[in-house]
């Protein structure tokens, strides 16, 4: 009943926020299942970019990952 309804990318926002806010973070990295178009989607709709991929040891799979900087805005604040 919870699925499709974007909960996830509304969780994500507000801990990015907190990231980049109150702890500091200059960057951000996510992944996901390779195969996992819906997760792929909702990374890049929170406007992470594609960075590289690598081996995934628990999963023996080549898993892509994702990085989000800080946005150009905060850094100056730093």
């Amino acid at each position: 009943e919870h699925w499709g309804k974007r909960l996830a990318a509304e969780a994500a926002t507000s801990v990015i926020s907190h990231a980049f806010g109150s702890l500091g973070a200059d960057a951000l990295f996510a992944g996901h299942r390779p195969g996992n178009e819906s997760s792929r989607k909702a990374i890049l709709r929170l406007g992470f970019v594609f960075d590289y991929e690598e081996l995934y040891a628990p999963t023996g799979l080549i898993h892509p990952r994702y990085m989000l900087p800080r946005p150009l805005d905060d850094q100056k604040d730093r």
